[in-house]
């Protein structure tokens, strides 16, 4: 998942207004620092559910993450159709 997609950069900048650091994710959730981190530099593909976890770690509403990865999907569609159909 790239570092600029919607729901990484909600969650990173989400963290970052709240003050939480990413080892306070990492006791709340018992996900490692490093792992959290290579989430936010957008080196690691995780799951929407893990997405809603951390998420909800930071204190965001799962909806809201939901639609930002929703967001995210829907642009990875949008390249991959453009990858292949020729416009005349």
């Amino acid at each position: 998942m790239d570092k600029d997609s919607y729901v990484i950069t909600m969650l990173r900048e989400a963290r970052e207004n709240s003050g939480i650091t990413q080892k306070e994710i990492e006791t709340k959730t018992g996900l490692p620092q490093s792992f959290i981190s290579n989430i936010e530099k957008g080196k690691r593909y995780i799951s929407l559910e893990l997405l809603i976890k951390l998420g909800e770690a930071i204190g965001l509403n799962p909806a809201d993450v939901a639609e930002a990865w929703k967001k995210d999907k829907i642009a990875e569609l949008d390249v991959e159709v453009n990858k292949h159909v020729k416009i005349a």
